[in-house]
């Protein structure tokens, strides 16, 4: 919990353990007396833990910032070195196909020319360690080549060699990014690695925004020609915005000849590195001392002399010695030899490692439809929590309609605030708490949609600054709830509507729990409408308040695992409402209690309504910040199996497609092998 979280609910019991003691030392009666000391005992131990937890959290803050520089740098080697380096098609083809060893297998496969700002040409001899370069040309540098020349090979050896120097030293920390995520929200480059630096390596917001400014972070963006094309002149203003503001931090770019060459405004570096494409000496020299596993690409050669234009780049060269290890084999797919060569390529992979589970046309039509998914939203790396975003042509599914996810939602939470109020003040009374709960949460989710009405607050305060700090829109919300004016700021006038119709409900329905509670417990009209006033008093507090604060003061990171419903980011919010909602419960329960205990000839123990309240608060929280989004995952993942378009689970397919070559695992996601591969299965309608 954040400490800003801590320090309010500090506040906030504080200010309840003053009203409590009024009551235990007043002339009240026995029994409101004895509940406000139970009031008073609770708050303070709540007190007592707090401020544990806020001394606890201060004294691990000065440990906090070397821990998490060695988890980075272990991350970025675990997603970017092991993961992918190590394992690059390169070298995946070289064990597959067991090729012999030559004393040069450590060397790059490729040429590289330089050229400084200054227009300079310098040389450097072959075999050049890639720090050596990157320093040399002034620790600002723009990596070209051709598709799949060997950019990102290039970028990752250059973040090995950091990594290292990184790691004996207080150097800044080499963090590899890919650019087509920027495009999504066109951030500020800053704001933008912030965000990715958490939400990929799981580093703390504020420590990442402190290490952004403080320029201790090497960014490293592969990728700027996978930007959106309407959108990559934006991303180069960024990139050269953000060298402007940290001119003596280090910056490496990635990006095809052809698109950079497009570009409005190159990338303000000092110096480029462009990779050369394969000569044909290098290339024979290459299947000269390879041995018998390239015989097959040695027959398709001779039998198409024009496969030799192909073999221009390390890339290419790999997936034709995978493609062709049978030989040329019949020519059944159609289009010029490019596609021909993957088409091979793709059929070869998963002839040669077959799974029960997924058939090869099976697996090349899940496979399809991950590519075009991932080229028709512009990306290139595949995250679980993907498969729920978004809605329409770019989404993999549709969204299931609120008010089915609403009703869902609503029956487990009614079902046992009945049960509970029943047990506690007859069946009259619970029969009207769980149809009261189960309307209210119905109509609260089907109405408005709580994930559209509370990132409708935070981006209006986000608009002004998106830099501000956490503990700033924290202390702004308080002060926009303290003004009652949460409700008129909320953003779209279609969402301003929602509250009133909510609010409207939420009368009527109390008023019928009034009456429920005057004719099941016999009490008089007036304690019966006490009790009405405390459901409307705490349920549209609680609605009000709860989840944008949860939101603000509760920093979400995606939960590890492989559980994939929730999905890790759903699971992050289920862990984080599991243990905000029996808070917020336990206030409110508190707080009905002593209401119950002031109404005129209580019929109903304050006790059992707080307890009744508080369940009823807890649940309605949960189910606003985290069940509503797990019943619509079901949904989807459910439609987007009995569709064929994903199977379930998902995870034991994807990692049956990087044993296939055809992905490679990136932390929590998944890339493939290259994009060209990608585009290629991607072309035409979406497989289904």
């Amino acid at each position: 919990m954040r400490r800003s979280a801590l320090i309010v609910l500090n506040i906030v019991c504080g200010a309840l353990l003053g009203v409590a003691i009024n009551f235990a030392t007043g002339d009240s009666p026995f029994r409101v007396r004895l509940i406000a000391w139970l009031l008073v005992g609770g708050l303070v131990l709540t007190v007592t833990v707090l401020e544990l937890l806020k001394h606890r959290a201060a004294a691990d803050r000065p440990t906090e910032p070397a821990q998490a520089r060695r988890v980075l740098m272990d991350r970025v080697r675990r997603f970017w070195l092991a993961g992918v380096l190590e394992r690059s098609l390169y070298h995946e083809a070289r064990i597959e196909l067991r090729l012999s060893a030559t004393a040069t297998d450590h060397d790059h496969p490729w040429g590289v020319s330089a050229r400084g700002a200054d227009g300079s040409e310098p040389h450097f001899p072959a075999g050049t360690e890639m720090t050596v370069l990157y320093e040399r040309l002034g620790e600002s540098v723009v990596i070209l080549g051709t598709p799949g020349s060997g950019k990102t090979t290039m970028l990752l050896e250059l973040a090995r060699g950091l990594l290292d120097q990184a790691s004996a030293d207080d150097r800044p920390v080499p963090v590899v990014l890919p650019l087509a995520s920027w495009a999504v929200r066109r951030d500020p480059l800053d704001v933008w690695i912030t965000g990715e630096l958490g939400a990929r390596y799981g580093l703390p917001r504020e420590l990442a925004e402190r290490w952004v400014a403080e320029q201790r972070i090497l960014p490293l963006l592969d990728g700027l020609d996978e930007v959106a094309a309407e959108h990559r002149d934006a991303c180069a203003a960024a990139i050269n915005a953000y060298r402007h503001a940290h001119s003596l931090a280090g910056l490496v770019v990635c990006c095809r000849i052809t698109e950079y060459a497009e570009l409005r405004e190159p990338v303000a570096a000092d110096g480029t590195l462009t990779i050369e494409p394969l000569t044909r000496p290098q290339i024979e020299a290459y299947m000269a001392g390879a041995g018998p596993g390239l015989d097959g690409l040695r027959s398709a050669l001779s039998a198409d002399p024009g496969l030799w234009e192909l073999a221009d780049s390390p890339l290419l060269l790999s997936i034709m010695a995978l493609a062709y290890r049978d030989g040329p084999g019949p020519e059944s797919a159609a289009g010029d030899r490019r596609r021909r060569l993957f088409a091979h390529y793709v059929d070869g992979m998963l002839r040669h490692r077959r799974n029960a589970a997924y058939p090869p046309e099976v697996a090349r039509r899940y496979l399809g439809r991950l590519a075009y998914f991932l080229v028709e939203q512009a990306q290139t790396v595949f995250y679980l929590d993907m498969l729920y975003v978004g809605d329409g042509p770019r989404s993999l599914g549709a969204r299931p309609s609120r008010r089915r996810v609403a009703a869902v939602t609503a029956i487990g939470p009614a079902l046992l605030v009945g049960l509970v109020a029943t047990g506690l003040m007859g069946w009259v009374v619970g029969l009207a708490a769980g149809v009261y709960m189960g309307v209210m949460l119905f109509f609260g989710l089907a109405l408005r949609g709580f994930d559209e009405w509370t990132e409708a607050i935070t981006a209006e305060m986000l608009i002004a600054d998106p830099r501000k700090s956490s503990d700033a829109f924290f202390r702004e919300l308080m002060v926009q709830i303290l003004a009652g004016t949460v409700a008129l700021r909320s953003g779209r006038g279609a969402l301003r509507r929602e509250p009133g119709r909510w609010l409207k409900i939420n009368v009527l329905m109390g008023l019928a729990v009034a009456a429920a509670v005057a004719i099941g417990v016999h009490s008089s009209l007036a304690a019966a409408l006490w009790y009405w006033l405390g459901f409307l008093v705490v349920t549209t507090s609680a609605w009000s308040i709860g989840p944008p604060v949860f939101l603000l003061s509760t920093e979400l990171r995606p939960a590890p695992g492989r559980r994939e419903v929730p999905g890790p980011a759903a699971a992050g919010r289920v862990a984080g409402a599991a243990s905000f909602s029996p808070l917020v419960g336990a206030g409110f329960g508190a707080l009905a209690g002593v209401l119950a205990s002031l109404a005129p000839d209580p019929a109903l123990p304050p006790v059992r309504f707080g307890l009744v309240i508080g369940l009823m608060t807890a649940l309605l929280m949960f189910a606003l910040i985290a069940g509503a989004l797990v019943v619509e995952q079901l949904f989807l993942r459910a439609a987007l199996r009995s569709a064929g378009i994903v199977p379930w689970p998902y995870l034991p397919f994807l990692d049956y497609m990087v044993e296939c070559l055809m992905l490679r695992k990136v932390g929590a996601g998944y890339i493939f092998v290259h994009r060209e591969l990608m585009e290629f299965l991607a072309v035409g309608p979406p497989v289904r």
